[in-house]
């Protein structure tokens, strides 16, 4: 308003503020049909409570709350609109859309699209599919038809992302680390880790995610804080309300 960004300032956009949590759905699609994969809740702050700077994402749930009846109808919509604007705008778009969406008064509102899948609600969402995760995948890029929606090996799964010192503003220097033996079917992901003179060294930022399934949420957040302290490296944080 007052040109503080130069020409950048000429031109202003105003949006409709929102109120309410976000949601991420997940669909794959090409021309044939797509396939509604599910969906996830995601922590951008960086402490419990939802507190501190915003980060990558401390971790996720998924499946997120349950839908109403009318915002499950606002769910369809979304899904079969975004099919068919990519078919009557010409796009052949074969691949997968992370929708993300606010839960309003008012309905589900769409925020964004993201043309990838999401870290860390990839984490918590795809472990659960039960369908060929890769076969699905060829169908999508081959243009071949899709199921309409898929099946689940467990019922809900939880990430918790294990982060350096530090992290988001100044992530420290390398850090040794120890990992002990886990459950059966616990995953530990890692994304800032490397081999240095034989040593799993903790490189900074956000170092794993570790995710754990249940027949719930509840069930699968025990299994992720029971085993998470198996992750150990100086400085480690992680949030402890996921």
């Amino acid at each position: 308003v007052h040109e503080q960004l130069g020409s950048a300032a000429k031109c202003l956009l105003f949006e409709e503020r929102l109120y309410g949590p976000e949601i991420s759905f997940f669909m794959l699609r090409n021309e044939k049909g797509y396939t509604y994969l599910g969906s996830a809740r995601d922590h951008k702050r960086a402490y419990d409570g939802d507190l501190g700077p915003n980060t990558g994402g401390m971790g996720t749930v998924s499946p997120a709350e349950e839908l109403s009846p009318d915002e499950k109808k606002d769910l369809e919509d979304i899904l079969e609109k975004t099919h068919q604007g990519l078919l009557s705008s010409n796009i052949d778009f074969r691949g997968v859309l992370f929708i993300g969406v606010m839960r309003t008064e008012d309905g589900l509102k769409v925020l964004e699209y993201n043309v990838r899948f999401g870290d860390p609600e990839t984490q918590s969402l795809l472990p659960r599919v039960q369908e060929d995760l890769l076969m699905l995948l060829k169908k999508t890029a081959d243009g071949e038809e899709l199921p309409e929606k898929v099946h689940y090996k467990y019922p809900a799964g939880l990430c918790v992302c294990i982060a350096s010192e530090g992290y988001p503003i100044s992530p420290a220097t390398p850090q040794k680390v120890t990992l002990l033996p886990m459950e059966e079917d616990v995953l530990l992901f890692h994304a800032g880790t490397k081999e240095i003179d034989g040593n799993l060294m903790a490189t900074g930022g956000r170092v794993f995610s570790l995710v754990a399934f249940g027949e719930d949420v509840v069930q699968a957040r025990a299994r992720v804080y029971k085993n998470i302290v198996h992750v150990q490296f100086p400085g480690m944080w992680y949030r402890k309300d996921i």
